[in-house]
């Protein structure tokens, strides 16, 4: 017993902290994996609100990762746009968990943008975790002329963003009414025959 016990403290004496679970905070944007001072590129249009929503932040270590409750991710450093928060991540991840945040960008001038995010931590080597967004505005000529819709990005490059104006209720109406038409076809609806 005395010596499996003198084994234990010899180990953790020789090795130190590195017996002790770490958390490790990675980030991607859609599948692009951003390091710690990188960038990545994302094109707005112009006078268009983009919601760029595919930041994901998972604890690849095996301890704890926390951040401070609804002001881990700080952005700051804005040329040629507003940038804002829409939403902040998790506070509390587990080892191979992962959460969201999402920011709202825009600009009313063609040409480049850029702005700087921070995520606080307790990650041990990357605290805090900083990156740069920046990207190309396109003139709203170019783009079709739209200058006040809300349009979002769930990742990748910036051209793939997806109106979320009208369009997407006009389908919801036609998904009913094509869903009502079949269940009145196979005889869902009953008339009572008094």
């Amino acid at each position: 017993m005395l010596n499996r016990t003198f084994l234990t403290l010899a180990l953790m004496l020789l090795f130190g902290g590195a017996l002790t679970a770490q958390s490790n905070l990675t980030l991607t944007y859609g599948s692009a994996a951003i390091t710690n001072g990188g960038t990545v590129q994302i094109d707005l249009n112009e006078g268009t609100t983009h919601i760029l929503a595919g930041f994901f932040i998972r604890n690849t270590g095996s301890g704890v990762l926390t951040m401070p409750t609804n002001s881990a991710v700080s952005l700051s450093g804005r040329q040629n746009c507003t940038a804002t928060m829409e939403n902040q991540p998790n506070d509390t991840l587990n080892p191979n968990g992962y959460t969201t945040f999402g920011v709202r960008a825009r600009s009313t001038t063609p040409g480049t943008y850029q702005f700087d995010v921070s995520i606080s931590s307790n990650d041990p080597d990357d605290n805090p975790f900083n990156f740069t967004v920046m990207g190309t505005v396109t003139p709203a000529s170019a783009a079709g002329g739209v200058g006040s819709s809300v349009k979002s990005s769930g990742g990748g490059g910036g051209g793939g963003c997806v109106s979320v104006g009208g369009g997407s209720v006009s389908l919801i109406v036609l998904a009913l009414l094509a869903e009502l038409a079949f269940l009145a076809r196979i005889g869902f609806f009953k008339r009572d025959q008094n």
